[in-house]
């Protein structure tokens, strides 16, 4: 009687352990595929990211075109409204 008990008990230990191994590895998995998830999710923030800079750059560049066009706009309109008051002063004077 006793080997059967011994026996039972350690069929349940072993079926316990099994159990868990089980979950274990289920948890692994899970763990895995969230690992895996985070990883192609870093990668897209990463590919992002890179864009981004690329589009800074360019909107950078773009910003000095246009602020050396400004500069030139400024300086004709400048030149402009000088014509017009020697004209101005011309005519009246």
């Amino acid at each position: 009687m006793t080997a059967d008990r011994s026996m039972e008990s350690a069929t349940r230990r072993l079926d316990s352990a099994v159990d868990a191994l089980e979950i274990a590895l289920g948890r692994q998995q899970v763990t895995g595929k969230a690992v895996g998830d985070l990883q192609q999710q870093v990668h897209a923030i990463a590919e992002d990211r890179s864009r981004l800079a690329q589009e800074v750059d360019r909107l950078k560049q773009r910003t000095v075109r246009l602020e050396g066009i400004n500069d030139e706009v400024s300086q004709r309109l400048q030149s402009a409204i000088g014509t017009i008051e020697e004209l101005i002063a011309d005519a009246g004077g």
